[in-house]
């Protein structure tokens, strides 16, 4: 058998993983990675922590999911981690040291963690290679972002990080442009590979009675957002974008997701705007009922003011709900596939929502579109693009 061809002993080091959704994308597309890996006959084992959200943790310290050997370390501080990004797994270092060796391919992810740091460092004393991913942490936007001195001293003092790594994995050139910014010593070891998606989760999926579990008027096309309720998310810009067409389109804005400290602001603002009677907030919901409720919706909207690459608008396309994103929601393919609308400004965000949803053939071809934009993400497609990564590195 080919060497680069054989099957992987892979191990995935990250601060978070299934089922703590409230981490956000990251924690959605390590665990389809992961899945899709194991599919294609390699055995995956994750090391994490035992976060599963801001107050609770996970329990089951060893279990495997779908194929995945999946290992935790208490948190020092749950608080800690979630507020602060301080991920302390008491005894992950002792065991990384006792069997870093027996795997074939380390896959870092994330970057401002001690996790990640102290195992690029037992690979670099091992000589083991491996491959660090990011995830948007080293975006412009991200680094200056909260607690940006600390984060530049973290690069400062951990480049090697990224410099000692075999590969370092980007989402898109956007990303790419962002890293090279701080580490332009490292632009050969730089691999593209964007977020994907299990689309045979997205098949068979039936629309959820939202009208009647949420008491949305009949007469209301459902526009939706989904992901963390923290400002980087732009709520506060919907809510602006909202208030301009809310004289001439009945809509209730439906918001799912964990609340990082924003709702209260949000909530405020809605009164504010006279948006109060017209947005509805699930909280986190995961699973099968998230996507029942999100096929339910006529249109994904989006005006974060910074992204790397995001799931929740390739879950939305998944499932063929029509976009509305800001450009700094960094999904230029949304107009390539001609799948909804990217927008600079309010008052274009707030003219393509009318226009999608009062035109039914528009909004029809925009459907099918984002049917077509999610298949270019196909998660069975990326991690082979992974996998090649792995052996050629």
């Amino acid at each position: 058998m080919n060497k680069a061809s054989e099957n992987k002993k892979i191990l995935f080091v990250i601060p978070y993983f299934a089922p703590a959704w409230s981490y956000g994308g990251p924690v959605r597309v390590t665990f389809d990675f992961a899945k899709e890996l194991t599919r294609m006959g390699n055995s995956v084992t994750v090391v994490t922590t035992d976060v599963l959200d801001s107050k609770q943790r996970n329990k089951k310290l060893r279990e495997k999911i779908e194929g995945i050997q999946v290992i935790r370390f208490k948190n020092f501080n749950n608080k800690l981690a979630k507020n602060f990004n301080l991920y302390i797994p008491v005894g992950m270092k002792k065991w990384l040291d006792l069997n870093i060796k027996n795997y074939d391919v380390i896959h870092i992810h994330e970057f401002f963690t001690y996790q990640s740091i102290i195992t690029g460092r037992i690979c670099h004393k091992l000589n083991k290679k491996y491959v660090f991913q990011p995830h948007g942490s080293l975006f412009s936007a991200a680094r200056k972002s909260k607690f940006y001195t600390i984060k530049n001293f973290i690069i400062k003092r951990f480049a090697s990080l990224a410099l000692n790594s075999s590969a370092v994995i980007v989402l898109n050139e956007k990303e790419k442009k962002g890293v090279l910014e701080i580490l332009p010593q490292i632009k050969s070891k730089i691999e593209i590979v964007p977020n994907g998606l299990d689309l045979s989760e997205y098949w068979n999926i039936k629309p959820a009675d939202v009208r009647k579990s949420y008491g949305i008027p009949h007469k209301d096309k459902i526009i939706v957002f989904i992901g963390r309720i923290h400002r980087q998310k732009g709520l506060d810009i919907s809510l602006k974008v909202l208030s301009k067409i809310k004289d001439r389109l009945s809509f209730t804005f439906l918001i799912i997701g964990p609340d990082e400290g924003e709702r209260a602001n949000i909530e405020r603002l809605a009164r504010r705007l006279g948006l109060q009677d017209r947005i509805i907030f699930t909280g986190l919901l995961s699973g099968i009922k998230k996507l029942e409720i999100l096929k339910s919706a006529d249109l994904s909207l989006l005006n974060s003011r910074s992204e790397g690459l995001p799931t929740s608008l390739l879950e939305s396309a998944a499932l063929g709900l029509p976009i509305v994103c800001s450009l700094e929601s960094n999904l230029p393919t949304v107009e390539k596939f001609k799948a909804g609308f990217v927008v600079k400004g309010e008052s274009k965000a707030a003219e393509s929502i009318k226009i999608i949803l009062k035109d039914g053939n528009l909004h029809s071809k925009l459907s099918k579109n984002a049917l077509k934009l999610a298949e270019s993400y196909n998660i069975k497609d990326l991690a082979i693009i992974l996998k090649d990564i792995y052996n050629t590195k």
